[in-house]
């Protein structure tokens, strides 16, 4: 399985070559916690097959659903946190039998460096989950008004 199947974007054969060897990939069963708030994120999770739901968990121990991460997505919010050596904000279940490729952080930073659409690819996933953000900030803001 090639990395070039699995991200959103057409990489060029010397970023296929140049990931080859750095990912590492991992199946997870349905309900299996992959991340854990608080956590600190050492590789990118990009998701093969299967999907994630991604939550935020408040003071009293309640969960609220951020957004899911399908087949070719990440999480920008691992991207974030790793590359600034921040803790895990989120937290990320399996919702099916799940495969990821893990891309360790620090081989992360030398491909956005290196190959300008890996930033590409990060500033789309960022937009797509800012849109989603919006839409559900539109939907709250405008249901109170009803």
């Amino acid at each position: 399985m090639g990395i070039e199947n699995l991200i959103d974007f057409k990489s060029s054969p010397q970023i296929r070559e140049k990931t080859c060897g750095i990912w590492f990939p991992k199946t997870f069963s349905e309900g299996n916690v992959i991340l854990n708030e608080n956590a600190y994120i050492k590789a990118i999770p990009i998701v093969t097959n299967g999907s994630i739901r991604v939550m935020r968990t408040d003071d009293d121990g309640r969960e609220i659903l951020l957004y899911y991460m399908k087949a070719g997505e990440s999480c920008i919010m691992s991207f974030l946190g790793g590359i600034h050596h921040d803790t895990s904000k989120v937290k990320a279940i399996a919702e099916e039998e799940t495969e990821i490729l893990f891309i360790p952080i620090d081989k992360v930073i030398l491909l956005i460096k290196e190959y300008p659409e890996w930033l590409d690819y990060i500033f789309r996933l960022y937009h797509k989950r800012f849109e989603e953000l919006l839409e559900v900030v539109n939907a709250i803001a405008f249901k109170k008004i009803r």
